[in-house]
């Protein structure tokens, strides 16, 4: 009796852990793609819509996985994929969590010319975001902040360009604009980063064995953090979060120019 009630228990166990929680749909055909949803043709001829994961991953025809945004260009329209679901508990809903490329149209991705308008908008009407900095070069930076400090850099796979620039200065806070440019679209944000309630801005010493490195026409001297696989290198003569460089494998980030505004 006990020994028929444990294989039962392991028929249980197995049905619950697998097939019923997840879907295959190979060789579907895409619809649209459209408000985190995504409609295909299924193989019978019916039409399945699906929200997409938070987690979706996208993967071309030789298998490689392709960054969340810049993997949209293989859900055009008519494209073959295989897409794979599983049921969200908690959304008591199914999910897409994978698509992989087998046959279409690749869009090209839009691209960021080279004449860019990087200077904050006068007229800015959006919302200005608060946030009060747990990071000890933003601290001790905002002790020493000047209206018109900037930073420019270019970042990410494709060396996109922004700038960040100090609009308004008080002796706890720095009003910020970041402007940057993904895929050719111009983005601009509003920052007020403030130091923590009774917090004085520290120093932001180099440290020994402290690296130099060149920005323009600067020689700055930087602290580094992090190993070979992934790397950040800051400092203390660098306006706002003080970074000159990262290097990872997700992400790349080199700094272009800086200055500090008026006293």
């Amino acid at each position: 009796m006990l020994r028929a009630f444990a294989v039962a228990a392991a028929l249980v166990l197995l049905f619950l852990a697998v097939p019923a929680q997840a879907e295959d749909y190979p060789g579907v055909k895409i619809d649209s793609v459209a408000k985190g949803q995504i409609t295909f043709i299924n193989k019978d001829g019916g039409q399945e819509k699906h929200p997409i994961s938070p987690d979706l991953k996208i993967f071309n025809d030789k298998g490689e996985e392709q960054e969340r945004i810049t993997g949209m260009r293989f859900l055009a329209r008519d494209n073959v994929v295989d897409i794979k679901t599983k049921r969200d508990k908690q959304a008591k809903k199914e999910v897409i969590v994978e698509i992989k490329f087998v046959s279409g149209k690749v869009a090209e991705l839009p691209k960021t010319g080279k004449v860019v308008d990087l200077k904050p908008d006068p007229n800015f009407k959006g919302i200005v975001a608060e946030s009060r900095t747990g990071d000890p070069v933003w601290q001790a930076y905002i002790g020493t902040a000047k209206v018109g400090d900037f930073t420019e850099y270019k970042s990410g796979k494709d060396h996109e360009p922004g700038r960040q620039e100090a609009l308004e200065v008080g002796s706890d806070y720095v009003l910020l604009a970041k402007v940057d440019y993904f895929l050719g679209k111009r983005t601009e944000l509003r920052i007020k980063q403030m130091l923590p309630k009774g917090v004085k801005a520290p120093s932001s010493p180099l440290k020994k064995g402290a690296e130099e490195i060149t920005v323009g026409d600067k020689k700055v001297m930087c602290n580094k953090k992090g190993d070979a696989k992934s790397a950040t290198w800051t400092s203390p003569d660098v306006p706002f979060d003080g970074v000159v460089k990262v290097e990872s494998r997700n992400y790349n980030f080199i700094l272009t120019d800086f200055g500090r505004g008026r006293e």
